[in-house]
């Protein structure tokens, strides 16, 4: 009957495809299973969103058909956040700290890096703070989460500034100097854990 409907001319004719990135469109055409001549009715928007979903990059996706010929899908491509290390090895990661399999990480390398277990979940919320002081984030070269409570950021490759495990803005604020300063020359460590009584 589905062959039936397709050559009384309820055939895919058109896909429509919006907010794709990455994604490239002949993995979306396999998920949907569905190719210009396919009989609309023979495409089943339930098992495409769950195919695509299945995807590396889909966070979230929906398909609707619009007949006579047209398959329309809306995509939610997963964003790169910043690179994740930890037991050996470095990956990346979206907004909610979810991994992003992908085979090469060259064009990541500008990205943060985070480094620890639990760095991952946590580092949207340090990526945020640290986006209140951008001179001060372009220097971190990498934040490091300790006993899954708090972090170290790493500036310049030189300084580790510890910062409280309960940071309500003040410990990423407080690692501001009042004004501008010169690039360390050694090494050093600033320990923002503990407020002055």
């Amino acid at each position: 009957m589905v062959e039936a409907t397709g050559r009384l001319g309820l055939a895919v004719s058109d896909i429509t495809v919006e907010g794709r990135e990455t994604t490239d469109r002949e993995t979306i055409l396999a998920a949907l299973a569905a190719r210009p001549g396919t009989p609309i009715l023979a495409v089943s928007p339930k098992r495409a969103k769950q195919q695509l979903e299945s995807l590396p990059w889909v966070r979230t996706a929906a398909i609707e058909r619009r007949l006579p010929g047209t398959l329309y899908v809306r995509l939610v491509e997963r964003k790169p956040l910043a690179l994740w290390q930890h037991g050996g090895k470095i990956e990346l990661i979206d907004r909610v700290g979810a991994v992003i399999p992908v085979a090469r990480l060259d064009r990541f390398a500008k990205l943060p890096m985070v480094v620890g277990e639990g760095a991952a979940s946590h580092a949207a919320e340090l990526l945020d703070m640290l986006a209140s002081e951008p001179d001060l984030a372009a220097r971190v070269t990498a934040a490091i989460r300790v006993g899954d409570r708090r972090w170290n950021l790493r500036i310049d490759n030189a300084i580790d500034v510890l910062l409280p495990a309960d940071d309500t803005g003040g410990g990423v604020g407080a690692t501001r100097p009042p004004r501008p300063v010169e690039r360390p020359r050694a090494a050093g460590r600033a320990d923002h854990r503990y407020s002055a009584p």
